[in-house]
């Protein structure tokens, strides 16, 4: 009796752990997305100020061109953070680990 109940326990916890991976699973790859659309907008935002400081009106602005740099900075810092949560750079790192080195 009490092993029927300790299996049925089991299952109930691997089935709310398999849903709760899954989960895990489904909001890392909403965030890998998002982290995307979130770094094209940065790369629109930042090829449209060059275009802008590149402008013969504007062009050696010191304000523009601190909005240059601190775009480029954020854009460093948003691909960093992005990095972290990557799945697949897992799967690439782990390839990496298993292909040997070629040798020159």
């Amino acid at each position: 009796m009490t092993l029927y109940i300790i299996l049925a326990l089991s299952v109930v916890i691997n089935i709310v752990l398999v849903w709760y991976l899954r989960e895990v699973v489904r909001r890392f790859s909403l965030y890998e997305v998002e982290s995307q659309n979130l770094l094209n907008t940065i790369d629109e935002y930042l090829s449209h100020i060059s275009s802008v400081y590149e402008m013969t009106t504007f062009y050696g602005d010191s304000t523009i061109k601190g909005l240059l740099e601190h775009t480029s900075d954020v854009k460093k810092k948003l691909l960093v953070l992005r990095e972290l949560f990557i799945l697949d750079s897992l799967e690439e790192d782990r390839e990496d680990v298993n292909e040997p080195e070629e040798e020159e």
